[in-house]
């Protein structure tokens, strides 16, 4: 998107900055006030596209000089937001730091070098957009990085402590209203597992990406692993601040085609109990993503994808709505982006 912020869209019959205005116009009428976006940095695109041209220049470049107006068209996006009432989350994607962090023994970099290359490429937009504009709720620290439960002697672990220490006083030293605005969110660290893929690479039996679970067969979440990261998260963050500190907000990748499933883990979550872990407040958890499914396979799979022929916007839209009623009835505290 802004990367072609400016580029002539001939089936709207729009400029892309005008097909996004209209869509913020269209959220902020229908009831939404937030926003998350990822900013993603060119070597984790071109790491998927090796030809791709968007993406902000990588750590340790500076993102101001990104090509193709990508640094201006993120602040007009701010702006059109702030000007409907919306607050942005905003998501750092580092290419830098994953393909960094997970350099071979033999070509390590420490976690200090890495954070040290992080926080100015971070601060320079936190820097960028505020204290001149006042929706920015969140930033996002780091996707598909943070602590690991239970080491805080691991690189990944170090790097999450070093940069959430450096962003936080960057964020607080611009943010327009300290404590609410500009707040710090970390991965939760509660993934999907199953034990048919407990091997190495998978200790816990995460699920890996494109895996299909059977309808009626269940998700597992894991949330006392969730609980022990957030007590890793503790341990690093009072270390580094000096007095007890846990983070701002939990951030959550959550997909489920069973409700049920994902109810009792968010709720054992907050009010259950594992050694060597803490409750994760109900009002600290974010909902970065949300996605439910498994209605498109023939069955028995599925239900078929017949009813898509009179799925109209109107409908889709009552979809996503009593999915967010109903689970904001029964757990109130939860951030649903």
């Amino acid at each position: 998107m802004l990367y072609d912020w400016n580029a002539w869209d001939a089936t709207a019959g729009k400029y892309v900055y005008q097909m996004v205005d209209d869509d913020l116009a269209w959220l902020s009428q229908n009831g939404f006030n937030l926003l998350h976006l990822y900013l993603w940095d060119q070597q984790i695109l071109r790491s998927l596209a090796p030809n791709e041209p968007a993406g902000f220049l990588s750590a340790p470049s500076s993102p101001n000089l990104s090509p193709n107006g990508q640094w201006q068209a993120l602040g007009e996006f701010v702006s059109k937001a702030q000007n409907k009432g919306l607050f942005v989350a905003l998501h750092f994607v580092s290419g830098y730091v994953t393909s960094t962090l997970n350099l071979p023994p033999a070509q390590r970099v420490p976690p200090e070098t890495i954070a040290q290359n992080f926080i100015p490429w971070a601060g320079a937009f936190i820097q960028y957009l505020t204290p001149g504009y006042r929706n920015v709720l969140m930033w996002g620290l780091i996707y598909s990085v943070g602590a690991i439960a239970g080491h805080p002697e691991n690189d990944w672990s170090v790097f999450s402590k070093l940069a959430y220490k450096g962003v936080d006083d960057i964020a607080v030293s611009s943010s327009p209203s300290p404590g609410v605005l500009g707040l710090i969110g970390v991965n939760s660290g509660m993934d999907m597992v199953d034990t048919q893929f407990v091997d190495g690479a998978h200790p816990r039996g995460e699920i890996p990406w494109g895996t299909i679970t059977a309808r009626n067969a269940g998700y597992t979440w894991d949330w006392r692993y969730a609980q022990q990261t957030a007590k890793t998260w503790r341990d690093l963050l009072t270390a580094a601040y000096g007095y007890a500190k846990d983070p701002d907000i939990y951030m959550m990748l959550l997909y489920e085609p069973n409700s049920w499933d994902l109810w009792p883990a968010l709720n054992s979550l907050s009010n259950g109990y594992v050694a060597g872990g803490i409750p994760v407040p109900a009002n600290k958890i974010f909902v970065a993503e949300f996605a439910t499914s498994s209605s498109l396979a023939p069955s028995p799979n599925g239900n078929n994808s017949n009813w898509l022929a009179t799925f109209s916007p109107s409908s889709a839209q009552g979809v996503r709505f009593r999915i967010s009623r109903d689970f904001a009835r029964d757990l109130p505290a939860i951030k649903w982006c």
